[in-house]
């Protein structure tokens, strides 16, 4: 199994987007585990490499954890957490992805899978109680 962390990030009423060249998709910051990495801390690190901002933990315990099959068909399971944009970051990664921030009432229409629709549509109610 693919493990792999991610983060849900709001700033405002916006939710952050990343837009991937590569598979021409919108999705949320995601990457994989790294060896003696916990899933907190690779969704914080994965996000600040795919975005170049600095992010606040909002919840210490996952919003949601996603199973799904990869474009190879391997198994993977993937833990998001709940973050509030904290800021420019100085990370150096090369994996920058485009940032877009999303109305929450248009999140749903702009993610690019099925799967990612479900999961938006499980914790938008939680978000939203999280939006200042």
């Amino acid at each position: 199994m693919i493990l792999k962390a991610g983060t849900i990030l709001i700033n405002g009423n916006k939710i952050g987007l990343v837009y991937r060249d590569i598979y021409d998709d919108y999705s949320f910051p995601k990457g994989h585990v790294e060896e003696g990495e916990s899933f907190i801390e690779c969704a914080i690190r994965e996000t600040n490499e795919e975005t170049k901002r600095e992010v606040k933990v909002l919840m210490e315990k996952e919003i949601y954890i996603e199973q799904y099959k990869d474009s190879k068909g391997n198994d993977c399971e993937c833990h998001y957490f709940l973050v509030e944009d904290a800021g420019k970051s100085d990370n150096d990664s090369l994996e920058v992805h485009d940032l877009y921030w999303i109305d929450f009432d248009e999140v749903e229409n702009t993610l690019s899978y099925v799967s990612l629709k479900k999961l938006w549509n499980s914790i938008k109610k939680t978000v939203r109680e999280h939006i200042k």
